[in-house]
């Protein structure tokens, strides 16, 4: 992010400030603004204003105390903030008023010349991940404790709470040079170590003594700040011999090195990000003759930092002429993002679709779509040229578009009420997400499907040997969508000739009366076979366990053994155990139990499911919320927490299985959520073991959501509570 230009009112003697910072078509890297009580009040209300993430309760008392009880303030803004890739840039207009003592967020955007007004979040409430505004006063000092957790909700406002605050006090130096010293040489990613060795460079070029300075000090030249980046360093020593100055330079180098490399906890090079740098007469605490080397060493470390200082007059002379003249005119780097992984992978780079197809489109899921396997190959025996998408494709005058939408959330449904409003009647759309009674034909249905429509399965099969399930579960589509349980293809139908592996879609295998002799055939066979749907384990019986353990029973990417079971209630948790015995597993197995939450359990029937998994050997869990069907049942959360709760939480983070599991901590994510809300209080343990290994960064932004709801619920609770204390 960028600034572009703001403007103030309410600056001392009612003076209104406008500080443009662009030269041209580029940017300047380095804005000098005057001495004095106007210069610091421009920084303030420019970090105040830019600054991301929900801070705004901090700065109104500061801001105030800035205006001196007259309470006007207004700013104005234009900020550039890129894109995901490098060069697209989106410009954003804001502002923010001083209203009865309230720092508050209004819209500036129609009233400034922008590109576009930039989507999502404003800068106000963006997160502080990707957003680097920076500010020093003039009296930085180094922190006495520093845990590196983000274990609060102001860690945003530390970034800019020295130049509010003349008592704040920055990141702990010698902790952080540890720490990141640690990582670099202990563990060895070249990241880390690029970038204590660019930190270390940044210090050595304004605080490293000369030998003959050195040596005056009893410094020996061995322990000169360009030793620092060697491992096993000592750093509290040599921290303990730099000059008071040197620690004020050091101190705000290193806290900005701290705070770059939260901000960017993905890029490989955090320094090379764009950023607005705040400093408030560095001419105070760094000696003249150093001052130019401090702004070089600033200039060099952030190669896309936009600096704005305050200087006195002597500085100002002194100031080097190719910082003032220097611009930021090329685009700044993207953030570099680990891709994600993807166990199977769907859809490759699709093909453009001709005018005149049928265009079948796949709304939404990460399985290739059988129904429309089987409607292709129906279409094109009929003479069509078929095309496949996903999402929401723009196609130029398509003969007919099939949708097929599975699920109910909002994303699904909005994406198909864009293709009706793009395709109109020309769209016919089906699906359980939409409708559980439309339905393929059953010619269609008795079709095998096409396998050229997804060539990227590769040599896997997919599809159903049997559709339906006795139960009546009120929470499942199946009843309502298939019916009773029959058999509706064979395994040559499938495979067609040639395929070894079979990710199969059933609903409920082992209830279909020929269920042993299907799994004998697949067994046969020699097939490596998915149950991608689970299997019920209470229908397992010695003779299908024998079957099962026969086949290679896989995970979808088919790497490794793996059982699929469902365990959606606590019913019968002993008779379970029994079945499960039957499986007799081995360390080379793996048992996943797919736990559906959010439908009408309560927290104490969750840990004991919990519990009871944990307690077997080689299982582990895959939390999957609760989604309506249409037409089903509303969540009932009713019963999910009680007068125990507090001790179910406690007892729930310590249960730790043998396997990470990114949908575990979605559960934990959703817990917080549901506790906050309905009890109003946030339980610390669990937030802590949320955020242990993943995402720390956005740790304190979570917990000050969390707190802003419990604010609400106790809102809402206090007209009973003072109800109750009047009788």
């Amino acid at each position: 992010m960028h600034l572009v230009r703001i403007s103030i009112e309410g600056l001392p003697q009612g003076r209104a400030e406008a500080v443009d910072l662009s030269a041209g078509e580029a940017l300047r890297k380095w804005t000098i603004l005057p001495e004095g009580r106007l210069g610091t009040k421009t920084l303030v209300t420019i970090a105040a204003s830019i600054a991301p993430g929900r801070i705004a309760h901090l700065l109104a008392p500061p801001l105030l105390k800035q205006c001196r009880g007259s309470g006007h303030l207004r700013t104005e803004f234009v900020c550039l903030r890129e894109g995901r890739d490098a060069g697209v840039h989106g410009a954003v207009a804001g502002g923010w008023q001083l209203v009865d003592g309230e720092w508050e967020r209004f819209s500036a955007a129609r009233r400034h010349a922008v590109e576009h007004e930039g989507r999502g979040r404003s800068l106000g409430s963006a997160t502080p991940l990707g957003n680097l505004v920076l500010a020093y006063g003039r009296a930085p000092k180094p922190g006495s404790s520093d845990s590196f957790d983000f274990s609060d909700t102001e860690y945003p406002y530390r970034r800019i709470s020295s130049l509010l605050d003349p008592h704040a006090s920055l990141t702990h130096p010698v902790r952080f040079l540890e720490r990141i010293s640690a990582k670099a040489h202990e563990l060895g990613t070249p990241r880390q170590k690029r970038f204590l060795v660019r930190l270390c460079r940044a210090l050595a070029s304004v605080i490293e003594p000369d030998e003959r300075s050195a040596r005056s000090r009893g410094c020996p030249p061995a322990l000169c700040v360009s030793q620092w980046a060697t491992r096993g360093f000592a750093f509290a020593p040599a921290w303990a011999r730099l000059r008071a100055w040197e620690r004020r330079v050091a101190c705000v180098v290193i806290d900005l090195a701290r705070h770059a490399y939260d901000a960017f906890p993905r890029c490989e090079s955090p320094f090379d990000q764009s950023a607005v740098l705040l400093l408030d007469r560095p001419d105070r605490y760094c000696p003249g003759n150093r001052l130019n080397r401090f702004f070089s060493a600033l200039d060099e470390l952030l190669p896309r930092g936009q600096i704005v200082v305050t200087l006195g007059r002597a500085a100002r002379e002194r100031m080097p002429r190719v910082l003032e003249e220097a611009r930021l005119g090329k685009p700044a780097p993207h953030v570099v993002r680990r891709p994600p992984y993807r166990s199977v992978r769907i859809f490759p780079r699709l093909a453009r679709i001709p005018r005149g197809s049928v265009v079948l489109v796949q709304v939404d899921g990460t399985l290739p779509n059988f129904a429309l396997m089987q409607l292709s190959r129906h279409l094109k025996a009929r003479g069509h040229r078929v095309g496949v998408s996903r999402g929401e494709p723009s196609v130029e005058q398509p003969s007919a578009v099939y949708a097929s939408c599975m699920f109910t959330a909002a994303a699904s449904l909005g994406r198909v009420e864009r293709l009706r409003e793009r395709y109109g009647e020309r769209l016919v759309v089906g699906g359980s997400g939409v409708d559980l009674k439309l339905r393929l034909g059953l010619e269609i249905e008795a079709l095998a499907p096409d396998y050229s429509l997804y060539p990227s399965l590769g040599d896997r099969a997919i599809g159903f040997l049997t559709r339906g399930c006795p139960g009546r579960c009120a929470f499942c589509a199946v009843p309502q969508k298939e019916g009773r349980i029959r058999q509706v293809a064979d395994l040559d139908m499938l495979l067609q000739g040639r395929r070894k592996k079979l990710i199969l879609l059933d609903d409920n295998l082992l209830a279909h009366p020929k269920a042993a002799e299907l799994l004998e055939e697949m067994a046969r066979r020699g097939l490596r076979v998915n149950f991608n749907q689970t299997l019920d384990l209470r229908r397992l019986t010695g003779e299908h366990a024998d079957l099962l353990r026969r086949l290679h029973c896989s995970n979808l990417a088919f790497h490794r053994r793996v059982y699929h079971f469902s365990l959606n209630d606590c019913r019968n948790l002993e008779a379970l155990r029994r079945r499960y015995d039957l499986l007799r597993v081995t360390s080379a197995d793996n048992v996943e139990f797919v736990c559906m939450y959010g439908y009408n359990t309560s927290l104490a029937e969750d840990l004991e499911r919990l519990r009871f998994l944990r307690s077997l050997p080689r299982a582990y869990v895959f939390m999957q919320r609760y989604q309506p069907i249409p037409g089903g049942p509303a969540p009932d959360l009713s019963r999910l927490f009680d007068e125990q709760s507090n001790e179910h939480l406690d007892a729930l983070i310590r249960l730790v299985f043998a396997q990470n599991m990114k949908n575990v901590e979605r559960y934990y994510r959703w817990l917080c959520l549901e506790y906050a809300r309905q009890c109003g209080r946030i339980h610390r343990g669990l937030v802590d073991t949320l955020f242990r290994y993943n995402y720390r960064h956005m740790r304190g932004a979570f917990l000050q959501q969390l707190e802003e709801m419990a604010r609400a619920r106790d809102r809402v609770d206090a007209p009973s509570r003072a109800s109750r204390r009047t009788l």
